[in-house]
């Protein structure tokens, strides 16, 4: 699924080698937002703490409402908000910086069609693209 091993896993929560990934529960757990912020988009982190948990707030260059990691458990914290600060600064072990995002992207993957076909397929089947979407990509 990742191009690069993840470099730290929670429940929902995801830090990789370029950037941030969690999904944020709504509506009692049956929708959810999914959240990828690559660290090159992230200007500043900081803490609130809380009695059980403690939220790490993301605020992002091109987005004018903080992103917030809710309930990251406290024994976790300090090494989840010091390895995003480390990825912001590029400063991660064999870290993958980011590259412009109006540059054309090339496809190194020996993907098949079918298996790409597939995973649009899923994509449309967990709602995270529409219906004009999938048609558009497959």
């Amino acid at each position: 699924m990742f191009t690069t091993k993840p470099v730290a896993i929670g429940p929902d929560k995801i830090i990789t080698k370029r950037r941030v990934i969690f999904k944020g529960a709504k509506m009692f757990g049956l929708k959810a937002d999914l959240h990828d912020i690559l660290y090159n988009d992230i200007s500043n982190i900081r803490l609130k703490r809380g009695m059980p948990s403690t939220a790490v707030i993301l605020r992002t260059r091109f987005n004018s409402d903080d992103i917030t990691l809710p309930a990251v458990h406290k024994s976790d914290v300090q090494q989840i908000s010091s390895m995003i600060q480390k990825g912001m600064k590029g400063e991660l072990p064999r870290q993958i910086l980011s590259v412009d995002r109006d540059a054309p992207r090339v496809d190194n993957t020996q993907e098949s069609s079918m298996e790409k076909l597939e995973k649009l397929v899923a994509l449309k089947e967990k709602g995270v693209i529409t219906e004009d979407e999938f048609s558009k990509m497959k």
